[in-house]
């Protein structure tokens, strides 16, 4: 992965998981294209932990494993100790507890189960499933999962597991054996400084956070595209000493076409004099079926976004194989959420659902396919509601920073670091103070952090379009079409959409593609001719096609089949007499 599994008995005198099913569990999450690195072991004191496919730069000593990065030198495996600056997944453990931190935004996943006889904690689901020895589905996740693309706030496949949110630091006292935990949360407080002030202060905190970066050890590179972060990034590292090896992937005539993101790339590698390498991600060779499989098992179906693994993860498989282990991106704390630039925030469902990609069934019109399928009822949590007195440029950037960066930014870390390691420098506490005290006009469409990287090159314009294959134009392709018919046209064992579901979908997928609603290809139009800022006047609603929804649907069909085997397989090593490790889904 890098990643890694932990199990702990509350009775120290019990054996409980055996080192070689630990061992054998972090090997099968190990991708089928590469020769993964052995498991890193540790026993004692009650406690059996795996590194999954250890890189350098991973760290780890007998009181735990820091996965990520860090931008000081200070005590991260202590117990107790206070959590470092940095990018990160955090276990570490002594005779008294248990510990499990995330860094300030969540970008690494860490999963738990709690019982009465131990704890299960780990970066991948999966591997809780194969160690539990059943696989009991999770009803509201496929609601989340089919209405959104992504698999909501905190809960997981099973019903069992919950997923830390960012900035967390949980704690399993192992002499009472309860759970205690703080949260650290980005609090936005605007500084009365000139404008000129405030891009001073951005541009010293982006230099701040790439001098601080610590890539002692590591093979890394900078996935550059044509837009700000990735800039921002790469002057960021120039500025500190470290000349990157640039990397870019999308379709190949992307290349060549001027404005574009593969295009702009290349021009900004160049212009610096540095190393570029372009993956091409065009129709996949294998069959579909193979290609969406490595996806889903890499992802752990945690995010609908395949656009960037059309090639069968042989990107990924090409970077493990040269000795790349760390991958830097330029994810950022929330400046104005800039991937929702035109959905600038008009009320509380917008902010919410169209810019932090929490949407619910409920949020569909009424006759939407997504209402017809009997998903189970959502919860959204009370604290990622909009506060009293909250500004809504605010509760849009603290939805990004408490949902969408661990729930969907999060989830695209997976695939990748099923194969190397990924750190984010702009989540350095100096970055993110810097953005808390920016006022909301420059937070608003990025503006203030897109200003600041405009001065960086102005030599080289930003990209306007795309690299890789955009949603709609995948869904164009014949072989996933007939991939997702076949998987929806038949019920597998452990199957989790609601009864009726797949044949509702099934037959509207049969149907011709309705035009798109002609409210929707005005918006599109207006987009590349109308200011952004009058755009504000009129929101779009959610637009989600069929094809979306089935895709959708197949993820969350694939994924039980995955995750059961995943729980056969656990029967198997622990001897468990269990006919159907398959439980029932729970609403």
């Amino acid at each position: 992965m890098s990643g890694v599994i932990l199990a702990c008995m509350r009775d120290r005198r019990r054996v409980g998981f055996a080192v070689a099913t630990v061992r054998s569990c972090a090997l099968r999450l190990s991708p089928d294209n590469i020769e993964a690195h052995e498991p890193q072991l540790f026993q004692g004191d009650g406690v059996v932990r795996a590194v999954v496919n250890p890189v350098a730069g991973v760290r780890a000593d007998d009181h735990g494993v820091c996965l990520g990065a860090l931008f000081e030198d200070v005590d991260w495996s202590t117990p107790g100790a206070t959590e470092p600056d940095g990018s990160y997944a955090i276990v570490r453990h002594d005779e008294r507890g248990i510990e499990l931190v995330t860094d300030i935004l969540g970008s690494r996943a860490l999963w738990y189960v709690l019982t009465d006889d131990f704890l299960l904690a780990s970066t991948s689901q999966r591997a809780l499933v194969m160690l539990l020895g059943d696989f009991q589905p999770n009803a509201e996740t496929v609601a989340w999962m089919v209405s959104s693309g992504y698999l909501g706030p905190e809960i997981g496949w099973d019903q069992r597991a919950r997923r830390l949110g960012g900035g967390v630091h949980l704690r399993l006292d192992r002499a009472t054996w309860q759970l205690s935990s703080t949260t650290r949360t980005i609090t936005y407080r605007p500084v009365a400084a000139s404008y000129d002030e405030h891009i001073a202060r951005l541009r010293e905190a982006v230099f701040t956070a790439c001098r601080d970066v610590d890539l002692s050890g590591t093979t890394w590179a900078l996935p550059l595209s044509g837009g700000h972060d990735s800039r921002g990034l790469l002057v960021g590292l120039l500025q500190s000493g470290k000349r990157p090896t640039c990397v870019t992937w999308g379709l190949a005539a992307s290349l060549e076409q001027p404005g574009n993101d593969a295009s702009v790339a290349r021009d900004l590698a160049r212009h610096f004099g540095l190393e570029h390498q372009y993956f091409a991600l065009d129709s996949p060779t294998e069959p579909m079926r193979d290609v969406l499989t490595r996806f889903l098992i890499a992802s752990e179906g945690r995010a609908e976004d395949f656009s960037a693994y059309t090639d069968g993860m042989k990107t990924w498989e090409r970077l493990f194989t040269s000795g790349v282990t760390t991958l830097l991106r330029g994810d950022t704390p929330g400046v104005g959420s800039g991937q929702g630039r035109p959905y600038d925030p008009i009320n509380d469902f917008h902010c919410r659902a169209m810019i932090g990609r929490a949407l619910m069934v409920d949020d569909y019109p009424a006759d939407h396919l997504v209402r017809r399928l009997g998903l189970a009822r959502q919860h959204f949590p009370e604290r990622l509601r909009r506060r009293p007195g909250e500004t809504l440029g605010c509760y849009r950037d603290r939805m990004h920073n408490e949902y969408k960066v661990a729930t969907m930014f999060g989830a695209l870390n997976d695939p990748k670091c099923a194969y190397i390691e990924v750190a984010n420098p702009l989540f350095h506490r100096a970055f993110v103070k810097a953005v808390s005290e920016l006022p909301d006009e420059l937070r608003q469409w990025e503006k203030g952090y897109a200003d600041m990287v405009g001065t960086l090159v102005p030599e080289v314009p930003f990209a306007k379009h795309h690299a890789e294959a955009q949603a709609d134009e995948l869904q164009q392709w014949h072989s996933l079409s007939d991939e997702l018919l076949g998987e929806l046209s038949t019920t597998p064992e452990a199957d989790t959409l609601p009864p009726g579901a797949r044949a509702e979908i099934v037959a509207q997928l049969k149907k011709p593609a309705p035009p798109v609603p002609a409210k929707v290809r005005v918006w599109r139009m207006a987009k590349k001719t109308v200011p952004t800022r009058a755009l504000r006047l009129v929101p779009p609603r959610p637009h989600v096609t069929t094809r979306a929804v089935a895709f959708h649907a197949y993820m969350v069909s694939r994924m039980a089949t995955i995750l059961a085997d995943d729980a056969r397989w656990g029967c198997a090593q622990t001897g468990k007499a269990n006919e159907s490790p398959v439980g029932r889904s729970s609403a």
